[in-house]
C-alpha cells in the first residue's frame, strides 16, 4: 500500500509489541455482529447533508475494553483501545492491516503521530517507533522527563509537554533531549504549530513559543488560567480557549495577546480556524464566529454548540456529541441537523469535503464519503 509522507496527531496513545489478535473477545459479552448493529446508519439523513454510507468495521476489543481514539489521515485509519492496543485499517476499504500492543495494559499513553512510514507512539515515559506498513516495533526510547501531551513531530524531533512544566524536544536520532524550556505548572493540552513556530500553554496560563530550528523562545506571555480544550491555530495566530472565561489570540513573536474575547463561562470546546474566521462554541452564545485578525464577533448561533469538524459544500459541520448540524458560515443559520446516536468520536480526513468516520461506544467505525 502506498504511503504519502504526512503527519497526523492522535491523542492519548496506543500500541507496542506486534501480535495478531486471535479472534478477540467481545466487549461486554457482545458479538461482533451485535456491536455493529448498535451503530445505526440512517442513509436518508446522511444523504440530506451530502454524504453516502460506505462501510462499517469493528475494531478488536476484548471484554471490558473500550475505544479511546480514532484517527484517520493519508491511507490509514487507526483505532486505540483502553488497554493500548492499536489497530490500523485501510481507510478506503476498512480492511484491517495490523494490530499491535507495544507495552503492558497499565502503561499510560499520551498520544500518537503518524509521520510517513513510521508511527510515533508516546507514553508518559517512553516513545515507541512502529513501522506504519507492518505494525512492527522498530525502536523504543525513554524521555528525560514524564510527559503529559500528545507528540508533535517536527522532522526527527518529537515535541512534548511534561507534567513538570517543561516543553521539550526529544531527538529520535540519538534518543536524547534536543532542547527544553521550563515554565512550571503542567502541560495538559497539545502543543501546536503557528506558522512554523511551536506554541504551548500550561495549566497556569503561561504561554510559550519556541522556534524549532534555533530552539530559542520567540515569546512568552501569561493569562489568568490554563486552556480548557485543545489549542487552535491559523492565520499566523495561536487561539487559546481558556478556563478564565476568555478566548485569546496570540502572535508567536509578541508578548501581549492580539485580542481577547470574554465569555460567560470557562471554555470547554476547541477553537477552529477557517478562511480568516475562528469558530468556537460558548455556553451562552452558542457557536460563534469571530474575525480571526480582530476578535470581532461576526455572528452567534445560540441553538448550536460543539466543535466544527469540517466544511461540506461550503457549509460548516458542527458536532455536539449527539447531532451533526450544517451551518451557513456567513450568517450562522442552521441549514439541517441529523441525529448521530451512540457515537463517541467523529472525524474527517480533510477539513474541506473530506470523508467522515464515526466511532461508536462499542468500537465500531463507519465511513461516509461526499456525494454530489
Amino acid at each position: 500500500m502506498s504511503r504519502t509522507r504526512i503527519l497526523i496527531v492522535l491523542a492519548p496513545a496506543l500500541v507496542l509489541l506486534p501480535f495478531l489478535s486471535p479472534g478477540c473477545s467481545k466487549p461486554k459479552g457482545l458479538s461482533t455482529e451485535q456491536r455493529v448493529e448498535l451503530l445505526p446508519v440512517e442513509n436518508a439523513a446522511w444523504r440530506r447533508i451530502g454524504y453516502r454510507y460506505n462501510w462499517k468495521v469493528a475494531s478488536p476489543l476484548a471484554v471490558d475494553q473500550s475505544p479511546v481514539r480514532t484517527v484517520v489521515q493519508g491511507d490509514l485509519l487507526i483505532t486505540q483501545s483502553s488497554v493500548g492496543s492499536v489497530t490500523a485499517f485501510d481507510k478506503s476499504t476498512g480492511e484491517q492491516i495490523w494490530n499491535n500492543n507495544v507495552s503492558n495494559p497499565l502503561t499510560k499513553y499520551t498520544g500518537i503521530a503518524v509521520d510517513g512510514e513510521r508511527v510515533i507512539i508516546s507514553s508518559e515515559a517512553d516513545v515507541f517507533i512502529v513501522d506504519a506498513e507492518t505494525g512492527f516495533l522498530t525502536d523504543r526510547q525513554s524521555y528525560e522527563r514524564l510527559v503529559n501531551t500528545p507528540p508533535l513531530v517536527q522532522g526527527n524531533v518529537v515535541v512534548v509537554g511534561s507534567n513538570g512544566g517543561e516543553l521539550f524536544g526529544h531527538f529520535l536520532a540519538t534518543g536524547f533531549k534536543a532542547w527544553g524550556h521550563g515554565i512550571g505548572g503542567v502541560f495538559v493540552q497539545n502543543p501546536v504549530l503557528v506558522d512554523g513556530i511551536i506554541g504551548a500553554v500550561n495549566d497556569r496560563g503561561r504561554v510559550i513559543f519556541v522556534d524549532p530550528v534555533t530552539f530559542r523562545q520567540t515569546s512568552q506571555s501569561e493569562i489568568f488560567d490554563g486552556p480548557g480544550a485543545p489549542l487552535g491555530s491559523g492565520g499566523g495566530l495561536l487561539f487559546v480557549p481558556s478556563l478564565d472565561y476568555s478566548l485569546y489570540a496570540f502572535n508567536p513573536r509578541e508578548r501581549a495577546p492580539v485580542w481577547r474575547h470574554r465569555t460567560q463561562d470557562a471554555l470547554r470546546d476547541p477553537p477552529v480556524f477557517y478562511s480568516g474566521v475562528v469558530y468556537c462554541s460558548f455556553r451562552e452564545a452558542g457557536m460563534t464566529a469571530l474575525d480571526a485578525a480582530t476578535g470581532d464577533v461576526l455572528w452567534e448561533s445560540p441553538a448550536v454548540r460543539g466543535r466544527v469538524i469540517g466544511v461540506r459544500s461550503g457549509r460548516l459541520m458542527v458536532w455536539d456529541g449527539r447531532e451533526l448540524s450544517l451551518l451557513d458560515p456567513q450568517r450562522g443559520v442552521v441549514i439541517d441537523t441529523i441525529g448521530v446516536p451512540n457515537v463517541l468520536y467523529i472525524d474527517a480526513d480533510q477539513f474541506e469535503d473530506g470523508n467522515i468516520y464515526i466511532t461508536s461506544n462499542e468500537g465500531v467505525v463507519a465511513r461516509f464519503s461526499p456525494q454530489n
